[in-house]
């Protein structure tokens, strides 16, 4: 549901797409929906998606006391100022599961510098509150701000590796139209031609303290921590193994409370899940325990002079930190999003799919297998590709291992 409309607040990067003038409804007026929604649908689970909730700490205890009334779960987005331990457990009480924060750095002049408005110490207590009170943190970190430098950057990765437990996305920060970070970068001279970065949908640029190739590295590098797991169980054992689903039972351990449970997940992908107990989110990855590949990749792909993998994500960085002779110079990466060209992934550049063509390169394989049919559909207009695999799972004697997968 929507209760209110824009955001007081102004941060450089922010793009409010409901205007500029923070306007809410009545806590009366958005229970007259809850209940409509709650009479017709019997729904038991609500999303409050402003922008945000509530910078009044009355009107979040109103909506506290009301949606109390119901036997639901909820979630929110508000400010770190606007929480502590108190506000917390009437939320909790009521029913609150999530709690979305604009957190975007931890170090101060960054924050300044986007005019949060917050300080690293209130970012720091609200997310150490929010997890202690067993509600879910959602949040992330933007990097790249006009005062964005390596070390800043670097303040606020080496916080984040020792509180993984928040479960915090990383990313780099976009330069939206409608943004002070947008007017700034076309008055600098970052952006030259307005039409231009509206076709090419608002590329990512650099407009930090940075030069381009350590913007480039420190990107590639996030990029690679958002493919793998952020914070896994304490211990996990594989169950059961459905190769028909690519998927299998585990029991594990959680690692913030210790309570044991079961999970289905993907053998091939991180598998994101919460604690049944305490809400603590994990990312669960069994890939290494899949058994390495069957039919001799080396020896199937020996008579080729180049390979490519399609797809610079989560399975191709996993094969490619995995296999050593993967990392050869045998293999590129290639991706079909313009977006990604010029980053790397695990010490390989990302090059555009025009690299088959270039080095006649005959084998491709898919690493992307969700999007298999569409990157078939897109190798007919390279004559050279004769061999086309995908990676697969395959099932011998109670384990799983890995196999390429010719396609006819």
């Amino acid at each position: 549901i929507v209760a209110s409309r824009s955001c007081p607040f102004k941060c450089t990067f922010c793009f409010h797409p409901s205007g500029d003038r923070y306007r809410k409804r009545s806590i009366d007026n958005i229970f007259v929906e809850i209940e409509y929604l709650h009479s017709k649908y019997g729904i038991n689970n609500l999303v409050v998606s402003d922008e945000l909730f509530s910078p009044k700490r009355s009107r979040i205890i109103d909506f506290c006391n009301k949606i109390k009334n119901y036997d639901f779960t909820w979630a929110c987005q508000l400010r770190v100022p606007d929480v502590d331990e108190s506000l917390l457990g009437i939320m909790k009480d009521s029913g609150c599961v999530n709690i979305s924060f604009g957190v975007e750095s931890v170090d101060d002049d960054v924050l300044e510098s986007m005019d949060k408005k917050i300080t690293s110490d209130q970012i720091k207590q609200a997310l150490l509150l929010t997890h202690k009170s067993g509600i879910e943190i959602q949040g992330g970190l933007i990097f790249g701000d006009v005062r964005e430098t390596l070390s800043t950057a670097h303040n606020s990765l080496s916080w984040n590796d020792k509180h993984l437990h928040y479960g915090l996305e990383l990313n780099m920060i976009q330069v939206f139209p409608g943004t002070i970070l947008y007017e700034n970068a076309c008055k600098d001279g970052v952006i030259l031609d307005r039409v231009e970065f509206l076709m090419e949908k608002c590329p990512q640029i650099n407009v930090s303290q940075m030069s381009d190739s350590e913007y480039k590295r420190l990107a590639s590098d996030i990029y690679r921590i958002n493919m793998l797991p952020k914070y896994g169980p304490k211990e996990y054992e594989v169950s059961a193994i459905d190769t028909d689903a690519k998927a299998a039972d585990v029991n594990f351990k959680c690692l913030n409370c210790g309570f044991e449970q079961s999970l289905n997940v993907d053998l091939l992908h991180v598998t994101r899940s919460r604690c049944s107990s305490c809400n603590q989110r994990h990312y669960m990855d069994i890939f290494n325990s899949v058994g390495d590949f069957h039919n001799n990749l080396e020896n199937t792909l020996s008579k080729d002079t180049k390979v490519a993998i399609w797809g610079a994500g989560e399975l191709c960085i996993k094969l490619l930190e995995r296999y050593d002779f993967i990392r050869s110079d045998k293999f590129v990466v290639v991706d079909a999003s313009a977006a990604r060209h010029g980053y790397s992934i695990s010490g390989k550049n990302i090059n555009s799919t025009s690299v088959i063509d270039e080095y006649e390169i005959k084998t491709v394989i898919i690493s992307v297998i969700r999007y298999k049919d569409d990157v078939l559909e897109q190798l007919e207009k390279y004559d050279s590709v004769v061999n086309r695999y995908f990676v697969d799972v395959g099932f011998d004697r109670s384990a799983a291992y890995l196999e390429l997968q010719l396609i006819p």
